[in-house]
């Protein structure tokens, strides 16, 4: 870390203490895993939740877009977030935190213990990741960057109103350089939607009579595809408190919590997030 200067003055970082480390992490950071996360981001609520879940203390980051993008290649030579450093060591992807956070703290486990188990959670995994978290994103993004009040006010979560000044300044470039990035599609175009709504049909499917994706208990096939879809089926009780989204999207996520597949992702989220 020493040859990165100041990632948190470069991406203006808040530091972010959970409730039950709140005292313990505010001023120490020795020894303890470091979050560098966007408040907002699906992908940075997974690691979230396994670190909550595992009740591992560590001290939280917060990064303002796209600033986040200039601190993840400082950090980890990729430009998404989340990034955990401990020491010297640098895990840039959410895959990666979570196996790494499994050797830090094996209990409760995230992984079966039975090889094919583990193989099959961790093939669901990657699953949701690619798909769920790429379409949740597209469809989220479309209609809330049509809305720009709803949009500055997600952007600026996680931070002091220095920086909703700043994204309020920045939207018109940000949502040009976000649609650009993530190939939000235009009004009209349905086709991240239909590939979401087909994932959350193969969960429908996929859930066993144990209630879970995999074997008999909670695992990461459970936390990925639950906190992947968190934003479309429970986006009121997720801890980063998003502001309330446009009609559309309202009427979008309640259409999907009908469904087999979202009324599993929001019963999952609600008893163990």
């Amino acid at each position: 870390m020493k040859e990165l200067g100041d990632p948190q003055r470069l991406g203006g970082c808040v530091d972010l203490c959970p409730g039950p480390y709140a005292g313990a992490m505010a001023t120490v950071t020795e020894g303890r895993p470091v979050l560098w996360h966007l408040a907002m981001s699906h992908y940075n609520e997974k690691v979230r939740w396994a670190f909550d879940y595992k009740r591992v203390p560590h001290v939280r980051r917060a990064v303002m877009p796209p600033a986040h993008a200039l601190v993840a290649m400082r950090l980890g030579r990729r430009d998404t977030f989340p990034v955990m450093t401990l020491g010297d060591r640098v895990y840039p992807d959410s895959t990666e935190i979570i196996a790494a956070l499994e050797e830090i703290a094996p209990d409760p486990p995230l992984y079966p213990s039975d090889p094919a188990g583990r193989a099959r959670a961790l093939e669901l995994e990657e699953r949701f990741d690619m798909g769920i978290g790429r379409t949740v994103r597209q469809v989220g993004y479309q209609g809330v960057l049509a809305d720009p009040p709803v949009a500055i006010e997600m952007l600026s979560i996680g931070g002091p109103p220095a920086r909703r000044r700043a994204v309020s300044i920045l939207f018109p470039a940000l949502a040009r350089g976000m649609r650009k990035r993530f190939r939000v599609p235009g009004p009209g175009d349905d086709g991240p939607l239909a590939e979401l709504e087909a994932e959350i049909a193969f969960i429908g499917r996929e859930v066993g009579e144990s209630g879970f994706l995999v074997g008999d208990r909670f695992s990461v096939a459970d936390l990925t595809a639950a906190s992947l879809l968190a934003p479309v089926v429970c986006a009121e009780e997720m801890p980063a408190g998003l502001p309330p989204f446009p009609q559309q999207l309202q009427e979008l996520s309640a259409r999907l919590r009908d469904t087999a597949g979202g009324s599993w992702a929001r019963s999952i989220y609600l008893e163990y997030r």
